[in-house]
């Protein structure tokens, strides 16, 4: 703000009135800002400024079974109780290891984490306070023992991708156990089995585990509602990969988790799955019908040739799209050095 002002007040002393004109909006602003200044706004003075943080909604239990319940916190996260003690699939905030009476068990014995991204993992350090130890999917784990080193040297060359990279943990965390998939992992008699699922971050699990006579699997961030992502960003693996990598990976890890049989599945994030086939042929009929969009012609990269005019008033050259109009106009869209 200060070259701003400093640049407005300049031209003010030395009455370029002109250049006042011709800059009116960028003046506005900066006089805008010159009374605030003057008025006394303590926050742009450098005084200090009142931060309100908006409280969040309480923890809310839902009983599914006997033995399993699902905890809405920051993000939904599970709690198994075997033999007295009690296991939880993610996290979340943690602030359900403070109160633990639904389930009648005094604490939290070990966490099994899907996928890094903080949502599921920001309450990782209250749970190893309480005692309990953490697994995590061996190829992120580096993402949770090293967080600190992630953000000492966060690269900027992925800057402009959408994929949100920079939702990792900000606290690292002893990991006690390292999952990998095809693997098996046994907690108070109950056999959980490991699951490679990559799709909305590459090195992701699911877990799957028969509680009280059911077949569930946890899939994290896998899949939602009746059959959609949480979100496309997580698709992106790389610049310009458009997301194809990443839906064609969750397709095949939701065919991976179909294999196990489930009769649930329970998300990271929206409501429990009661029809996991249906949810997952909804899945694979929708992510074909985008990659279909995106391989719907091949594009050459010459100005404008059969091959790059994918529908019937659009054509696309070295990666700016021309729309036509029925009246003979066009609009250019991102003009990439072509010669229009």
């Amino acid at each position: 703000m200060r070259p701003v002002l400093l640049h407005f007040l300049t031209m003010l002393a030395i009455g370029n009135h002109d250049r006042l004109r011709r800059g009116g909006r960028l003046c506005a602003v900066a006089l805008a800002l010159v009374l605030l200044l003057l008025t006394g706004d303590s926050s742009l003075a450098g005084g200090k400024r009142k931060v309100k943080i908006r409280s969040m909604p309480p923890v809310v239990w839902s009983h599914l079974s006997e033995n399993l319940w699902r905890i809405d916190d920051a993000t939904v996260c599970y709690l198994i109780r075997s033999n007295g003690k009690a296991l939880m699939i993610n996290v979340g905030a943690g602030r359900a290891l403070d109160d633990l009476a639904p389930t009648e068990v005094e604490k939290v014995d070990g966490v099994l984490v899907t996928h890094h991204l903080r949502p599921v993992t920001q309450g990782l350090p209250a749970a190893v306070a309480h005692g309990a130890w953490i697994g995590a999917p061996a190829d992120e784990a580096k993402l949770l023992t090293e967080a600190d080193r992630f953000w000492n040297e966060a690269p900027l060359r992925d800057m402009y991708i959408f994929k949100p990279s920079r939702v990792t943990p900000a606290t690292p965390v002893k990991i006690a156990k390292e999952l990998k998939g095809g693997r098996t992992l046994t907690w108070e008699g109950i056999k959980f089995e490991i699951i490679d699922t990559p799709g909305p971050t590459a090195g992701a699990i699911s877990i799957a585990a028969t509680i009280d006579g059911r077949r569930v699997a946890f899939t994290g961030e896998l899949i939602v509602n009746d059959g959609q992502l949480p979100n496309y960003w997580n698709m992106q693996y790389t610049y310009g990969d458009y997301g194809k990598p990443g839906l064609r990976a969750t397709q095949r890890s939701l065919h991976r988790v179909r294999k196990e049989d489930p009769d649930l599945l329970l998300p990271s994030r929206g409501p429990v799955i009661v029809n996991p086939d249906e949810a997952i042929a909804a899945f694979d009929e929708r992510a074909d019908k985008v990659l279909d969009l995106f391989d719907v012609k091949p594009l050459s990269g010459s100005l404008f040739s059969n091959n790059d005019h994918p529908l019937p008033h659009l054509y696309w050259s070295k990666g700016s799209y021309l729309l036509t109009g029925k009246d003979g106009n066009a609009i250019l869209i991102g003009q990439s050095g072509i010669d229009v």
